[in-house]
């Protein structure tokens, strides 16, 4: 009885944990929604962004009908210029892409320094069967 007692606890907790895991899965997906559209309402657009160093960008903002350059540092934003729209090459933007999470992980894993370690010894290991199949097929 006290074993079956204990079956049903653990089976509790992991479904309430599992109820947990969905809720937080459902919120963050809801916050994410709302502010993706929060960003894309609006008179300010950010239209490209390059880097210049560790903590310094360049920015090209659409506010309303005005685009402006910005430089954003590590403790400030200036303004640096003004331009009209014929100024600018919209075809040469780069289009925004979502980087898929499984690439991302993938790349992650392969940089992994332990899974390095591991696919190398799995290529030697490999290395050696193929010599060992060599020398048997000489004999």
């Amino acid at each position: 009885m006290n074993f079956v007692n204990r079956i049903a606890e653990s089976l509790t907790v992991l479904f309430i944990f599992c109820i947990v895991l969905a809720i937080t899965y459902l919120v963050t997906r809801f916050i994410a929604g709302y502010q993706k559209s929060q960003m894309s309402q609006g008179n300010i657009r950010i239209l490209e962004t390059t880097r210049i160093s560790q903590t310094k960008y360049l920015q090209l903002l659409q506010v309303g009908e005005v685009y402006m350059v910005i430089a954003v540092c590590k403790d400030s934003v200036t303004m640096l210029t003004t331009l009209e729209k014929e100024q600018l090459n919209f075809e040469l933007m780069p289009e925004v892409e979502q980087p898929d999470f499984k690439e991302i992980l993938s790349k992650f894993v392969n940089q992994n320094p332990w899974n390095r370690q591991k696919s190398q010894n799995q290529q030697k290991s490999k290395e050696d069967q193929e010599v060992s199949e060599k020398r048997n097929s000489e004999k």
